[in-house]
């Protein structure tokens, strides 16, 4: 098992390619399988809670 800091950009990349061998759905993939354990801390769920409010609001208003 691997422990790791995924940063957000890693995230927001996974979230808007299109290309599904990209190293970022990689590791997205490897985080929901389980092979990899995520470390944070409360700056870094902050910033994430903030992305999904943000991309949320963002699809409502299209």
């Amino acid at each position: 098992m691997i422990y790791a800091v995924i940063d957000t950009n890693v995230i927001v990349s996974a979230l808007l390619t299109r290309n599904a061998e990209s190293s970022t759905v990689k590791v997205i993939e490897a985080l929901l399988c389980g092979k990899i354990v995520p470390l944070y801390n409360e700056e870094i769920r902050d910033t994430r809670k903030n992305l999904c409010v943000k991309f949320y609001l963002q699809s409502q208003l299209e």
